[in-house]
């Protein structure tokens, strides 16, 4: 039995060059070893990596603060000042009923800001809704659910809009517009919307234009509008520092000042 033993010695290896000649290869200790076909991919997957402009770029450690990028002033999300969006929600309110929006809607148009409807009432709103589209007004067809949410109440009626109020005049510019014979309805302590909304439409019916309250806003609540049925748009809201200064102006642009009192006492008409 023979044995043959071999010995591993760490000298370069070049390969024998086949019949026909040709040049010796490069041993691989010289770095002369062929690239491997996934290598070969790799590598130029690496040169199309560079050149890309979607590739992710680490940032160095510590380095945290982001790059700003100039998207041409639009921006993802808008910053909107929390004072004006509070001073915003302070001049709306929602008001609702199908007779009260038909009637804010013939009468000023422009207070919209955003309207709800359910499926049923659309065919009577026609003429809201064209024009609404028309002047880039946002509204919804929703269900009952979605807008007794949106109307915060479940006599809603079908419709509710989202108004900007209506601010108070003052006696003097009352009187500036009044027609010769005017009649001005003046409530103190009155701020059931309710009762409110009663009284417009009483006044509506019978001619009264003006109403005195400590605050317009008492006028344009949506549970005042809704009662109203559509008279709260032919009465405006009137204010002053105090009742008591309300009526003596009134009084001193030649107005005569008639009051209701509980007591038997008093002077009937």
């Amino acid at each position: 039995m023979s044995v043959v033993m071999m010995t591993l010695i760490n000298a370069p290896i070049t390969r024998v060059p086949g019949k026909g000649g040709g040049r010796p290869a490069k041993s691989r200790t010289d770095g002369g070893r062929r690239p491997a076909r996934d290598e070969r991919n790799n590598q130029s997957r690496d040169r199309k990596h560079e050149t890309s402009p979607w590739r992710t770029v680490s940032r160095a450690p510590g380095d945290e603060t982001p790059e700003k990028v100039d998207h041409g002033g639009i921006s993802g999300k808008s910053f909107i000042d929390p004072e004006v969006l509070r001073r915003q929600r302070a001049e709306e309110t929602r008001v609702y009923g199908e007779n009260a929006c038909q009637a804010l809607f013939q009468s000023r148009p422009d207070a919209i800001v955003r309207a709800w409807f359910i499926q049923s009432v659309t065919p009577r709103f026609k003429e809201a809704l064209r024009w609404m589209a028309a002047n880039r007004k946002a509204y919804h067809v929703v269900d009952e659910a979605e807008l007794a949410k949106a109307s915060g109440t479940e006599h809603h009626g079908g419709v509710c809009f989202l108004i900007k109020k209506r601010n108070g005049t003052t006696v003097k510019q009352w009187v500036k517009q009044a027609a010769d014979q005017d009649c001005v309805l003046a409530l103190e302590d009155v701020a059931n919307p309710h009762n409110l909304g009663g009284m417009m439409r009483s006044c509506a019916h019978f001619g009264v234009k003006g109403v005195v309250v400590q605050d317009a806003a008492l006028l344009e609540s949506g549970a005042a509008i809704r009662t109203a049925e559509g008279g709260a748009e032919h009465v405006q809201p009137i204010t002053g520092e105090s009742i008591v200064d309300v009526l003596d102006d009134f009084r001193q642009a030649g107005y005569t000042v008639v009051t209701t009192s509980s007591d038997s006492r008093s002077s009937a008409l």
